[in-house]
């Protein structure tokens, strides 16, 4: 049978085949490993002959990677005694970040403890001071602390993990790296990935080791907030508008908004000091007027930076000190309100001059029985029409979540509380449940109290025929 049918010469058993399926794999990998070797041997001059697969372990010129290099580093184990360095030279012999970084890290040093201090003298200097300040002098110190606060934030959130817990993350990201028996090597040889490491842990990292720690930071705006609080409280510094941005904008930098609720009464009931006098004399402001209104945008900040700490009752005492306010009702009705009514009213006068002329001109009716018809006419539709409309704008809520207006509630404080109901119901959403369908499950004291409080305000809180399954 064997002469009839004579095997080819390339003839494998079905036994040898499944033996030999995978030494591709492992001649591959014997192969890298040895074309890695020899890229590094020639890299660094060395003559040393390729490290043998099968021995114990990569020689240390092999095992060891260049410095500069992170995420590639190997255990601790198989690096000698004598190649370790310390911590401020492994920072050191890092690629260096973008410039913008470094100019920022230059300033965390003993630059931004040296600003804190001098920013302290100046608000000491004020208070001390028997004359009324300019505003100019005011805004410089606070300019000087907002671009303070802007370096230490920018890098890494005050609100992130102490540093001990991120070096921890980071020795972990980097002995997961190196786990496997030449893992390093094939990192080296991946050139994106090892740049997107770099960039990731620029990123992640949140400080080099020449810059202060996060609790150094978090020292340094308390401090500066601190600091400035007093500044603003003096009875003979004016809060303009400008002064109250730079510290509201500070304040929600730093995610330190404990102060702000006083500075914004004080921006609307604080005495005015009259320039120049001796002693200083002070007037009594008109609170309720539009110009003591908080902006919308620096309302905003200020109730969001209080619902990003999760502290209920400081974001519910600034929408009392902001949107629930007379004098923003009065500027929301002036800037949204005044040119539509203004409009409104001009077309009585305009109708009764077409009116008018529209009678002169016809022949059918008698002068007087058409003008006072075309005036009926006229107002009728004119006041069908901007009921309906005023009916349609104060009752739209399409926009609501979880908070909605008690059925019976008037109509203008339906318009002119919108803004107190969103935050409210803003509130709501962050305190409660994420999920949907698990919205009126919620308890506890803290949200038994927020359904109080929203019902003494003509609001409710998930209405039963409104929620998911109950239409």
């Amino acid at each position: 049978m064997a002469q009839l049918l004579p095997r080819r010469a390339h003839y494998v058993c079905k036994a040898c085949r499944s033996a030999q399926a995978a030494r591709p794999i492992i001649r591959a990998f014997s192969t890298t490993l040895s074309r890695a070797a020899t890229l590094r041997q020639q890299l660094e001059g060395r003559s040393s002959p390729i490290p043998n697969k099968k021995s114990s372990g990569l020689p240390a010129q092999v095992q060891r990677p260049k410095a500069g290099r992170p995420g590639i580093n190997p255990p601790s184990s198989l690096t000698p005694q004598k190649a370790r360095k310390p911590a401020n030279e492994t920072a050191e012999s890092t690629t260096p970040p973008p410039a913008s970084k470094i100019n920022s890290n230059a300033l965390l040093t003993k630059d931004s403890k040296l600003t804190v201090r001098s920013i302290q003298e100046d608000a000491l200097a004020i208070l001390e001071s028997e004359e009324v300040p300019d505003e100019a002098t005011v805004l410089a110190v606070l300019q000087r602390a907002q671009e303070l606060a802007d370096v230490l934030v920018q890098t890494q959130p005050l609100q992130g993990l102490p540093q001990s817990d991120l070096s921890t993350e980071k020795q972990g990201a980097q002995t997961s790296s190196t786990s496997n028996d030449g893992g390093s090597l094939f990192v080296e040889l991946n050139e994106p990935q090892v740049q997107a490491r770099q960039e990731q842990d620029q990123v992640a990292t949140p400080l080099p080791a020449s810059a202060l720690s996060i609790e150094d930071r978090r020292t340094l705006a308390f401090l500066l907030v601190k600091a400035l609080y007093p500044l603003l409280e003096d009875p003979k510094v004016y809060i303009s508008e400008r002064i109250l941005t730079f510290y509201v904008e500070i304040a929600t930098t730093l995610q330190l908004p404990q102060y702000l609720p006083k500075i914004l009464h004080l921006y609307a009931h604080k005495q005015i000091p009259k320039p120049g006098s001796h002693p200083i004399q002070y007037s009594e402001p008109w609170s309720s007027t539009p110009k003591y209104a908080v902006p919308h945008r620096l309302a905003d900040l200020a109730i969001e930076s209080a619902i990003s700490i999760r502290d209920m009752p400081l974001a519910i005492s600034l929408i009392d000190e902001t949107v629930a306010t007379t004098q923003f009702k009065w500027a929301k009705f002036i800037k949204k309100a005044a040119f539509p009514l203004t409009l409104a009213s001009s077309v009585i006068p305009l109708a009764w001059t077409l009116s008018s002329r529209a009678a002169r001109w016809q022949i059918s009716w008698e002068e007087d029985t058409f003008f006072w018809m075309c005036i009926s006419g006229s107002s009728a539709y004119i006041g069908t029409m901007g009921i309906l409309l005023y009916i349609t704008v104060t009752t739209w809520n399409d926009h609501h979540k979880r908070v909605r207006w008690i059925p019976g509630t008037n109509l203008w404080p339906r318009w002119v509380r919108e803004e107190e109901r969103y935050y409210l119901d803003r509130i709501a959403l962050a305190w409660g449940y994420q999920d949907v369908n698990r919205h009126g499950e919620e308890t506890g004291e803290e949200w038994e109290a927020l359904r109080e409080l929203l019902l003494r305000r003509q609001l409710e809180l998930d209405r039963s025929a409104l929620l998911p399954g109950m239409l």
